[in-house]
């Protein structure tokens, strides 16, 4: 049976896509004008050239000049509507929450307008706290949602933030715990998604007499397939499982990943494609819900195979994913947030993913660190929130390792019965000693030239990028450098 060597950690750069982190979009209402304070749960006003100042039940809206033309309607009322669907699981909604628009909503705001909401000072140092943070979730008619960071002020018993779309206005408390416990029950569902079984499942393959059959794999993280004839051997594995795996096989070769992989947002084909060029002549990469390809020659034939999901690769996979589940009702979209910016990627494939070794906490802070460089403040917020009581989260973190690592392995064998019907080929002439590169300049073909060379220019960007990571895992990429070189020279290339 064939094995893996330790301590391997997957690079994550160029990738991934691995999933996007706070879509923020609204649609809504407007203000604008000056009007005298009150009590009243309904208010409406008018622009002026100074901007507007409106106040309705406990809510305050103001502006500057410029924010509309003048003239323009302000309306704001206090609503009774509790916080949208899902919002609720990680926000504690506190004070009025408000409808506000610029002539009925036909004008949004050109400027930032200011929302002040006057909330139970108790409730607010309670929150304050558990470490709780202030926000505005707003919605507009359409039901698209966004989440605005919040300001406390203790004196006034007030949380303030700016929009320039109005909409509703929901002020709250974003409960980081509650919040993560949503991210966690993402990933185990997540976890525990499964693939229907193929057809081809314990069917066997006959070629030249001698039939094939393929076992199940252990703790069924895909479904093995075995197919042929007298020329080829071929052997399918289906992904059974949310998690990625490298895969390696008696004989070894490399294997061919299915072109659509449905990788739901955990990462980007790029990683693969990157994986499976780096050990392009001895193992290959099945995809999350995907499949890939393993082709033999019947004098060779497949004999077992192994499966290992990298933990690390693994964790913050589950973890992006989970976030970007967990803040759909907030307007998050995590995963293309992160595979449009260049730099959490960077960060998450180089210094955060190697130096956070197996430590399951340390990956999820080195994780969110690099999440927050995207430039979106809803997203620093929850990220920077959940940093802050990651101590408080140390369970649930461990939680999700311990499913991640419930699963990650598995092995197949394939049994033959049957004797050989077609007689092999004679076996060619001895080869006299080798007196270097072939006389006939480079013989390797051009299209697997050009991935060993692409494997090794990747390898060499790894290592300069992960400055930080063990010697071990640096002397490791040094020698898989070397060895597709010297494959490559021995080609006369």
């Amino acid at each position: 049976m064939i094995g893996y060597v330790g301590g391997f950690v997957l690079n994550f750069r160029r990738m991934i896509s691995v999933v996007a982190l706070i879509a923020l979009v609204t649609g809504g209402v407007a203000c604008s004008s000056e009007s005298k304070p009150g009590s009243s749960g309904k208010a409406k006003t008018t622009v002026t050239d100074t901007g507007f100042n409106l106040t309705a039940g406990t809510v305050t809206a103001s502006a500057a000049s410029g924010v509309a033309p003048s003239g323009t309607t302000v309306s704001m009322q206090t609503v009774a509507t509790s916080l949208p669907p899902g919002a609720g699981k990680a926000l504690n909604a506190t004070g009025d929450s408000i409808q506000i628009s610029l002539n009925e909503g036909a004008v949004q705001p050109v400027s930032p307008v200011k929302l002040t909401f006057v909330v139970d000072a108790a409730k607010a140092q309670e929150a304050i706290s558990k470490g709780d943070a202030p926000v505005v979730l707003s919605q507009s008619a359409n039901g698209t949602t966004e989440l605005l960071a919040g300001s406390y002020d203790a004196a006034t018993h007030t949380i303030t933030a700016t929009t320039t779309h109005f909409s509703s206005f929901f002020p709250s408390w974003f409960d980081p715990a509650k919040f993560f416990s949503e991210v966690v029950d993402s990933t185990k569902q997540l976890l525990g998604v499964g693939s229907p079984r193929p057809d081809c499942v314990g069917k066997s393959a006959v070629s030249q007499g001698v039939t094939y059959t393929v076992s199940s794999v252990t703790g069924d993280v895909a479904w093995p397939c075995i197919s042929g004839d007298d020329s080829q051997l071929k052997l399918t594995l289906y992904s059974n499982s949310s998690l990625v795996y490298r895969v390696r096989t008696t004989p070894a070769t490399s294997g061919t990943p299915a072109p659509e992989l449905n990788l739901t947002g955990i990462a980007a084909t790029t990683i693969y494609k990157e994986l499976f060029a780096r050990y392009a002549n001895k193992e290959s990469v099945l995809p999350a819900s995907g499949s890939v390809d393993f082709a033999f020659d019947p004098y060779n034939p497949p004999q077992d195979g192994a499966l290992l999901s990298e933990p690390t690769l693994a964790m913050v996979a589950v973890l992006v994913l989970g976030l970007e589940t967990a803040g759909k009702p907030f307007g998050l979209s995590v995963v293309s947030k992160v595979t449009e910016n260049g730099g959490p990627l960077e960060c998450i494939s180089g210094t955060a993913v190697a130096s956070a070794s197996q430590d399951p906490v340390e990956i999820v802070k080195a994780t969110l660190t690099c999440i927050q460089q995207v430039g979106d403040t809803a997203l620093q917020l929850v990220v920077g929130t959940l940093l802050g009581g990651v101590g408080v989260l140390a369970s649930m973190i461990q939680g999700i390792w311990s499913e991640v690592t419930r699963t990650n392995e598995g092995t197949f064998t394939v049994t033959t019965t049957g004797t050989r019907t077609v007689k092999a080929a004679d076996p060619a002439p001895e080869a006299g000693p080798a007196a270097g590169p072939p006389a006939g300049g480079c013989t390797m073909d051009p299209a697997n030239l050009a991935i060993l060379r692409q494997s090794i220019e990747a390898q060499r960007a790894t290592i300069a990028q992960a400055t930080q990571a063990p010697p071990a895992y640096r002397d490791s990429i040094y020698a898989s450098i070397q060895a597709l070189e010297d494959q490559i020279a021995a080609a006369g290339c």
